[in-house]
This record gives structure tokens, sequence and C-alpha cells, in this order.
């Protein structure tokens, strides 16, 4: 088991072990783990893991990041490959494909950080998704797994602030039309 924290640094299995140990009975100590920053172990770890079993979320994790970095050094993993994950995350990118394959789904506008940044375009984007998309509609990051940074907006103020809120996460964001359907 290797641990992984939000900052990129990297763990060995026994303090990922010790990480796990404190994390489950949430002791009242303080964790006295040196850090291995970023990729600094992966050489000791390619020596005793044979095949890897990815399981991360998110950016770094799922999006192919991890996947590439195993098909560079030749080590085996469990999962999708650098492709298929790449895709998989990407919101914008897996609907053009799902657009190219005639596959349906819900409108949809993309935005980047540029034309969120820039007044002036985005009033006038946020008037094309008024007339296209409409209310209600969700706002999400484009390359964000789970519900993170995904609201809800039923007007324009909604609006606004979900489209700020998606892109404190990335650097592009997706609304789609609210519909009314069986969510599986």
């Amino acid at each position: 088991m290797i641990y992984i924290d939000k900052k990129g640094n990297w763990f060995s299995s026994k303090q990922s072990d010790q990480i796990l140990s404190y994390i489950e009975t949430l002791q009242d100590k303080k964790l006295n783990i040196k850090s291995h920053f970023n990729l600094d172990i992966f050489p000791q770890l390619i020596k005793e893991v044979d095949l890897f079993y990815p399981a991360l979320h998110g950016p770094n994790g799922e999006d192919g990041s991890i996947q590439g970095l195993f098909q560079i050094c030749g080590i085996p993993c469990i999962g999708s490959g650098v492709l298929g994950s790449a895709v998989g995350m990407d919101k914008i990118i897996m609907k053009a494909i799902f657009s190219c394959a005639d596959l349906p789904q819900v409108p949809f506008i993309a935005l980047n950080k540029i034309e969120i940044n820039e007044e002036r375009t985005l009033n006038s984007r946020i008037k094309i998704i008024e007339e296209k998309i409409g209310y209600p509609c969700f706002i999400k990051p484009a390359n964000l797994g789970s519900s993170l940074g995904i609201t809800k907006a039923s007007n324009k103020n909604q609006l606004i602030e979900g489209i700020n809120f998606a892109s404190g996460f990335d650097q592009r964001i997706v609304i789609e039309k609210g519909i009314e359907a069986r969510e599986l």
C-alpha cells in the first residue's frame, strides 16, 4: 500500500500503514512521519511491487497521469490505460466523443477560465447559456470526479455563483441542462 497525500508526497508501505491507522483511530497524537516528496520513493517501490492497483480519485489519479507513469516505467497496473482514463475524466472531451458516436446527452456548454475572467465575454456566454440551456442547469468542473465543485442553478445569480465556484476547481467547466430523469 502506498499513501499519496494531497500535496503529492508518496509514503512507503510501512508509513502508509501508520498513516491509515492514525486516520482510522483519529487519535489525538502527532503523526511523526517524514514524507518523501513527489516520486523520490518511486524507484524503491518499483522493486517491491509486481502489479499496481491504483485506487486514486480525481486529478493525477484517474485522469491518466498515474497510468502514464506506470506505462513509462513498464509496470503493469489494473484498470484503464492512459487514453481511456484521460478521456473518461475530461467531461468536455467525453461529451465530444459521445457526440461523434451520436449518443444522446443533455445539452451543454463548455467554458474556460479566460471566458470566465473576462466580464464582457462571461456576460455574453451567460446569455447563450440562458437561451440554449435554460434553468435549472448544473455547473461542473470539467476534470474532477465525484460531485466536487458541482452546483445547481435556478436563476442567473446562482449560475454566476456556480460558474465562479466550479472555476475554483478547474480551468474548464461544463454547464448542463437540468432534466427530470431516472438517475443511474
